[in-house]
C-alpha cells in the first residue's frame, strides 16, 4: 500500500469531506471581503487544514502501528511443526504434516494438528 493510498483512506470519508467543504466556503469567503472578517477567514481556512493534516498524520501512524504489532503477533505464532523423519529432527510448516509423522512437542508449542501421543512427561492443556 503507498503513501498516497494511506492518506487517500485516511481523508476519504464525510466528516473531512464537511471540514474541505467548510473550508473551501472560508477561503471564497476571505477572498470576496476586506477588513478583519478576511483574516478570520483565512486563520479558519488555516486551522481546518491543520486539523485535517494531523487527523491524518495520527490516523496513518496509529495504522502502521497495528499493522506492525500484527505482524509481529502473527510471527510469534509460527506454524512450524518439528518432526522426527528419517531419524533426524525436521522443522517444516504445519500445513506439510501428513498422518504418520512424529511429532516433537515442546513447553509452548502449539500442536499443528490431530496427534496421537506415544511419549507424554508433565503434560497440562488449557
Amino acid at each position: 500500500v503507498t503513501l498516497l493510498q494511506r492518506i487517500w483512506k485516511q481523508v476519504n470519508n464525510v466528516l473531512v469531506g464537511i471540514l474541505v467543504f467548510v473550508a473551501v466556503v472560508s477561503l471564497a469567503k476571505g477572498i470576496s471581503t476586506s477588513g478583519e472578517d478576511r483574516v478570520t477567514n483565512f486563520i479558519e481556512v488555516g486551522l481546518i487544514t491543520f486539523v485535517i493534516t494531523l487527523n491524518t498524520t495520527i490516523g496513518i501512524y496509529q495504522e502502521g502501528s497495528a499493522e506492525k504489532a500484527a505482524e509481529a503477533l502473527k510471527n510469534m505464532l509460527s506454524s512450524d511443526a518439528i518432526l522426527i523423519r528419517d531419524g533426524k529432527e525436521v522443522k517444516i510448516p504445519a500445513s506439510d504434516v501428513v498422518p504418520g509423522d512424529v511429532v516433537v512437542l515442546g513447553t509452548g508449542d502449539r500442536v499443528p494438528g490431530d496427534i496421537r501421543m506415544l511419549e507424554v512427561n508433565n503434560l497440562a492443556c488449557q
